[in-house]
């Protein structure tokens, strides 16, 4: 992936100067599902294109069709500076940073996703040895798929939030801030579910296991009120 093309990949932003708001996203966040919205909103989403991968298959190891539009590499509008926009509606989605790594774990690990191989990851690791080398990985140096949510919202330098919608209860959060910021019309649908086994997220975990996501986590714990188990 190259960055030059879709720039505002380094500022984690999406902005809808329509209606004064920016759309901080995180990775592992139902991000699909919310730039499809957004995409909406802007009236580009029939713009997007389809996904190219010079691959024969016809379904790629994240289940995604090739002929599906990709919602993460289009030019989104962006803002640079997020501290210029003080009066703009600022909001994100978060999510439980335990739950979230295990989805990135079987989205990305276990797919034997490119981006990842820069860290020794592979498909045949155990979440429990992916979980416990992410614990060593500064957030400067991760991937933004297991970077810590909170760093993410302030790559534009923004350091407040109007409103912080969760993953857990994404559609009436997406409602509410819908009305919010006065947008009508606009459907959530749920795209790219991880391929992961349908069971909590709390049974790949042992107490020492959790403890030790917890600490690589606290930050986001603390800043969105998260709990093992929640």
């Amino acid at each position: 992936m190259r960055y030059d093309q879709y720039e505002y990949l380094l500022y984690s932003n999406i902005v809808l100067h329509e209606y004064k708001a920016i759309y901080f996203f995180i990775p592992k966040v139902a991000c699909t599902s919310l730039k499809k919205a957004m995409g909406q909103i802007l009236g580009i989403e029939k713009c997007i294109p389809p996904s190219s991968h010079g691959s024969s298959r016809q379904t790629l190891a994240s289940g995604r069709k090739l002929n599906e539009p990709n919602y993460h590499f289009y030019h989104y509008p962006f803002v640079t500076d997020a501290t210029r926009f003080d009066d703009y509606f600022k909001f994100c989605f978060v999510r439980n940073p335990w739950d979230r790594l295990v989805s990135c774990y079987f989205d990305k690990v276990k797919s034997d996703f490119p981006g990842f191989r820069k860290y020794g990851f592979s498909s045949k690791m155990s979440f429990r040895d992916f979980a416990i080398a992410v614990g060593h990985i500064e957030d400067t140096e991760a991937d933004s798929h297991f970077r810590s949510q909170h760093k993410i919202i302030r790559a534009a330098g923004n350091f407040s939030m109007n409103f912080v919608g969760r993953f857990e209860n994404l559609e009436l959060d997406f409602a509410q801030l819908c009305e919010l910021i006065g947008v009508g019309g606009v459907s959530l649908e749920r795209l790219k579910k991880s391929p992961r086994p349908k069971n909590t997220y709390t049974e790949h975990y042992t107490q020492e296991l959790a403890v030790i996501v917890g600490n690589r986590y606290r930050g986001d714990i603390e800043m969105f009120s998260y709990g093992f188990g929640d």
